[in-house]
């Protein structure tokens, strides 16, 4: 799991299933982006799951990839400190925490990409276009 912004960390489903460690690291929402995955079950009073299952190809429908966008936007706006993650933390997430960044900081996506690469090496650019 790796702290991008602020209130932004992006990570894998392993890191997901230790509620003690999102806690230790403020995390009050988690974005699931993965298809293939079920949410783990978090007390309700500390973290909120949320789920937008993506699939990890060019198979995702256009309004199912701004479903992921929107809802990462809103907590992000909302003041949450959010965990996004996919199977393995490198595409999915990715691809949709890059977006939103870029939009809200009104960036360049390979900026932030590259920005993001620099302390998370094993991010890759998204097959889902």
């Amino acid at each position: 799991m790796i702290k991008f912004r602020d209130n932004l960390f992006i990570g894998n489903y392993l890191e997901a299933t230790s509620e003690e460690k999102l806690v230790e690291n403020g995390i009050t929402s988690v974005l699931n982006v993965a298809f293939e995955i079920n949410n783990p079950i978090y007390n309700p009073e500390r973290i909120a799951s949320f789920k937008v299952g993506l699939m990890d190809n060019h198979q995702n429908p256009p309004f199912l990839i701004n479903i992921a966008l929107d809802t990462l936007a809103i907590l992000l706006s909302g003041r949450e400190k959010v965990l996004i993650h996919c199977a393995a933390g490198v595409s999915r997430s990715v691809f949709v925490a890059v977006t939103v960044v870029s939009i809200m900081e009104d960036k360049e996506w390979q900026d932030v990409l590259r920005e993001l690469q620099e302390v998370y090496p094993i991010a890759t650019q998204s097959p889902l276009f």
